[in-house]
């Protein structure tokens, strides 16, 4: 994997946590998958590229991870609007997503 991937990942998205490299990838591709939820949960939340930052996950865990999250009520309408982005492109899932529609 390329590392730095994952040390901009710890810098955007776990700014306040002291994760190394090689901890956030051993999470990624480990068996945890409370830690995985963690990560994808910080990452949906704070990266400014998302979708490539999601593939430290295998297309499985990705795909489950994504199917379990529930966008919570801080910053709601961002995270729902990534949320539901991300479900277009990953689960290939018809979302409406007003701010994109081509009529208002």
């Amino acid at each position: 994997m390329n590392k730095e991937k994952y040390k901009r990942i710890i810098k955007e998205s776990f700014w306040d946590y002291n994760f190394s490299v090689n901890e956030l990838i051993s999470i990624c591709e480990g068996n945890d998958y409370n830690n995985k939820k963690f990560i994808f949960n910080k990452i949906l939340k704070n990266s400014t590229d998302v979708l490539n930052d999601l593939t430290v996950f295998s297309d499985s865990d990705k795909i489950k991870l994504l199917k379990d999250f529930s966008p919570s009520k801080f910053n709601y309408d961002f995270i729902n609007r990534r949320f539901k982005i991300l479900k277009r492109l990953i689960l290939k899932e018809e979302v409406d997503i007003w701010e994109l529609s081509w009529t208002k």
